[in-house]
């Protein structure tokens, strides 16, 4: 295929083995993990071609007794649509300020609570 361009189906394929492959080795390197934070798929699950590296994921998850919290309308739905949500799962909403209190350690919201007059707490 040198010079030429790939076919829709050929950049399927190529997409479907590197998801899946990538689904796979995440699912072996979070097997020994006590906790688990998994926000969002692993590509673009309303997309049935595209969705076995996070079902893969899903999968190395069933049975994991980390503590997991799961993120994300389209994980949920696709985990939840193949029946691959761990029972001892926790669910996150607002994901992007759930992933940036991690990433920062603090929210600008939170600063603004924990500095009104009538507030007791320093840290939340």
């Amino acid at each position: 295929m040198h010079g030429e361009e790939l076919s829709q189906a050929d950049e399927s394929t190529l997409y479907h083995h590197f998801e899946s492959k990538a689904g796979i080795e995440y699912g072996e390197v979070l097997r020994g993990a006590g906790s688990i934070l998994w926000v969002g798929s692993l590509g673009k699950v309303e997309d049935d071609r595209f969705e076995e590296g996070t079902l893969a994921l899903g999968r190395a998850l069933t049975d994991s007794p980390a503590g997991i919290v799961l993120g994300g309308d389209a994980l949920l739905h696709i985990l939840r649509r193949h029946e691959l949500v761990p029972e001892s799962a926790e669910f996150v909403s607002a994901t992007g300020s759930a992933v940036a209190l991690l990433k920062d350690g603090d929210l600008p919201g939170l600063t603004v609570l924990r500095q009104a007059s009538n507030s007791t707490r320093t840290r939340w």
